[in-house]
Protein backbone atom coordinates (compact mmCIF):
# COMPACT_ATOMS: atom_id res chain seq x y z
CA UNK A 1 0.00 0.00 0.00
CA UNK A 2 1.28 3.42 -0.95
CA UNK A 3 0.56 6.38 1.32
CA UNK A 4 -1.58 9.11 -0.22
CA UNK A 5 -0.29 12.67 -0.52
CA UNK A 6 -2.44 13.68 2.48
CA UNK A 7 -1.14 10.76 4.55
CA UNK A 8 2.44 11.67 3.63
CA UNK A 9 1.79 15.26 4.72
CA UNK A 10 0.35 14.07 8.04
CA UNK A 11 3.40 11.84 8.52
CA UNK A 12 5.72 14.78 7.78
CA UNK A 13 3.96 17.06 10.25
CA UNK A 14 3.95 14.35 12.93
CA UNK A 15 7.67 13.75 12.42
CA UNK A 16 8.46 17.48 12.49
CA UNK A 17 6.45 17.81 15.70
CA UNK A 18 8.47 15.08 17.38
CA UNK A 19 11.78 16.37 15.94
CA UNK A 20 11.32 20.08 15.18
CA UNK A 21 13.99 22.26 13.61
CA UNK A 22 16.61 23.19 16.16
CA UNK A 23 18.82 26.26 16.42
CA UNK A 24 22.52 26.40 15.80
CA UNK A 25 24.95 24.95 13.27
CA UNK A 26 23.33 21.51 13.27
CA UNK A 27 19.77 22.85 12.89
CA UNK A 28 17.58 20.25 11.23
CA UNK A 29 14.03 18.99 11.49
CA UNK A 30 12.86 15.44 10.90
CA UNK A 31 11.92 16.45 7.35
CA UNK A 32 15.36 17.93 6.76
CA UNK A 33 16.83 14.56 7.75
CA UNK A 34 14.49 12.56 5.50
CA UNK A 35 12.65 10.88 8.38
CA UNK A 36 9.17 10.98 6.79
CA UNK A 37 10.41 9.26 3.62
CA UNK A 38 12.28 6.62 5.62
CA UNK A 39 9.21 6.04 7.78
CA UNK A 40 7.01 5.67 4.67
CA UNK A 41 9.44 3.08 3.27
CA UNK A 42 9.43 1.18 6.56
CA UNK A 43 5.61 1.28 6.74
CA UNK A 44 5.40 -0.14 3.21
CA UNK A 45 7.31 -3.23 4.39
CA UNK A 46 4.93 -3.96 7.28
CA UNK A 47 2.07 -6.46 7.04
CA UNK A 48 -1.01 -5.01 5.32
CA UNK A 49 -3.10 -4.98 8.49
CA UNK A 50 -0.44 -2.93 10.32
CA UNK A 51 -0.16 -0.57 7.33
CA UNK A 52 -3.92 -0.12 7.40
CA UNK A 53 -3.84 0.69 11.13
CA UNK A 54 -1.04 3.23 10.65
CA UNK A 55 -2.97 4.86 7.81
CA UNK A 56 -6.02 5.06 10.09
CA UNK A 57 -3.86 6.88 12.65
CA UNK A 58 -2.67 9.37 10.03
CA UNK A 59 -6.27 10.03 8.97
CA UNK A 60 -7.49 10.22 12.59
CA UNK A 61 -5.17 13.09 13.56
CA UNK A 62 -6.55 15.09 10.63
CA UNK A 63 -10.21 14.35 11.44
CA UNK A 64 -11.92 17.51 12.73
CA UNK A 65 -14.78 15.57 14.36
CA UNK A 66 -12.39 13.35 16.30
CA UNK A 67 -10.28 16.34 17.28
CA UNK A 68 -13.39 18.09 18.55
CA UNK A 69 -13.74 15.20 21.00
CA UNK A 70 -10.03 15.08 21.87
CA UNK A 71 -9.19 18.80 21.99
CA UNK A 72 -12.52 20.56 22.14
CA UNK A 73 -11.85 22.12 18.72
CA UNK A 74 -12.66 20.76 15.25
CA UNK A 75 -9.18 21.25 13.81
CA UNK A 76 -6.82 19.30 11.59
CA UNK A 77 -3.45 18.37 13.06
CA UNK A 78 -1.41 19.91 10.25
CA UNK A 79 -3.11 23.30 10.79
CA UNK A 80 -2.08 23.53 14.46
CA UNK A 81 1.01 25.48 15.46
CA UNK A 82 3.96 23.59 16.93
CA UNK A 83 2.97 24.19 20.56
CA UNK A 84 -0.58 22.94 19.93
CA UNK A 85 0.71 19.88 18.03
CA UNK A 86 3.09 19.04 20.89
CA UNK A 87 0.22 19.34 23.39
CA UNK A 88 -1.94 17.17 21.14
CA UNK A 89 0.66 14.40 21.09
Amino acid sequence: MELTAKERESLRVLADTIVPRTEGPLAASASDLGVPELAAQAIAKLPEDVQRQFRQLLRAVENPALNLLLRGRPSRFHRLDLDAREAYL
